[in-house]
């Protein structure tokens, strides 16, 4: 634990990440791997100088409104939202007629809106390697969230 400690107090670490990991997972789980090949996917390609962030939850799955009472939306009517790099996030979204896979250049403005769901979605931590576009998205985050306009700080 102390060379640890001396590696963070000396600076000795890089925190640069990728999605190799994430991407050899659906290498391993070839059935599971079937149910993203079966839905169509949007591919995003930031042209502008915001960029994907990420976060310890890497795939986001966005439920839309319940269809029936009793059971709630299938793996295919689920939205998945995953960036496999800071240029590049993938839109999994439910099979219709049309092209298999879309992609589809986008500004800052589109970049920033996608990345807002993900603090959302995230157990405690998002990554990103814009500070300014990060500070800009969790101020913005903040403001609609609705426990924020119930629960007030204490002045």
């Amino acid at each position: 634990i102390e060379s640890i400690r001396q590696s963070f107090l000396k600076g000795n670490y890089n925190l640069k990440y990728n999605n190799a990991t994430h991407l050899h997972f659906f290498s391993k789980i070839e059935k599971f791997a079937n149910l993203f090949y079966g839905k169509h996917w949007r591919v995003y390609i930031a042209t502008g100088s915001y960029k994907f962030i990420t976060s310890d939850t890497p795939v986001i799955e966005w439920f839309p409104e319940r269809k029936n009472f009793f059971y709630g939306p299938s793996f295919l009517d689920r939205k998945h939202y995953f960036p496999i790099s800071p240029n590049t996030l993938i839109e999994a979204v439910y099979p219709i007629s049309g092209k298999n896979l879309k992609r589809k250049r986008i500004n800052d403005n589109e970049v920033f809106k996608l990345n807002l769901i993900r603090p959302d979605y995230s157990l405690e931590f998002c990554y990103s390697d814009n500070e300014e576009q990060f500070k800009k998205m969790i101020k913005i985050a903040d403001h609609f969230n609705p426990l924020n306009q119930v629960i007030k700080p204490a002045n």
